[in-house]
């Protein structure tokens, strides 16, 4: 196992394309891991399972167009996770939900159009959501979108095309400090 005993591993800007549970099955050390700037496109979903002291996870500025829901399964320890600038086009209800942990997400400039209910219920300690530059992303309808989420403090949803009515959909309580809307053509859904 080339990644044994491995805490950090930069592999930026390395041309990978796809990513295999066969690569990473003995990085159970493993913490800090960055991905980005490559040519991801597919993941197996078992590739980061052994991970579990991962903190840091980058696979942004990829090729990405979607997650199996176990990808991110037993990264109980995940504090950042950044998906931006990939072809993400919706995120489900079972992709984050054994990630609790996760502090920062970061699904920014992707073509994101939807968002599955409930998915981000599990993220309890989810201080920052990035949902900028998804300008496919122009309606959230559910208020139950958001539900779960007890800790953010900062969302981010700028430059997108969004209509949306905020007192049904972000029943955020206290806890959200800072919204970012700006640069949104329908601005006159914001209520």
């Amino acid at each position: 196992g080339f990644f044994k005993g491995i805490y950090h591993a930069n592999l930026e800007s390395n041309r990978l394309s796809e990513l295999s549970f066969e690569m990473f099955h003995q990085a159970f050390d493993m913490k800090y891991l960055y991905l980005n700037k490559n040519k991801i496109e597919k993941i197996e979903y078992k590739t980061f399972s052994n991970m579990k002291l991962l903190k840091n996870l980058d696979l942004s500025e990829n090729l990405i167009i979607h997650f199996h829901h176990s990808t991110f399964r037993k990264l109980n320890n995940l504090i950042n996770l950044n998906l931006s600038y990939n072809s993400l086009k919706f995120i489900e209800k079972d992709l984050f939900s054994d990630i609790y942990s996760v502090e920062i997400l970061d699904l920014s400039s992707n073509k994101i159009s939807s968002i599955g209910d409930f998915s981000f219920e599990n993220l309890i300690y989810l201080k920052k959501l990035y949902l900028d530059s998804n300008p496919n992303l122009v309606e959230i309808k559910s208020k139950f979108t958001f539900h779960g989420i007890r800790n953010i403090m900062r969302i981010f949803l700028t430059s997108n095309i969004l209509k949306v009515n905020f007192t049904n959909v972000l029943n955020l309580k206290d806890s959200l400090k800072h919204r970012e809307f700006e640069r949104n053509l329908n601005r006159k859904y914001f209520y």
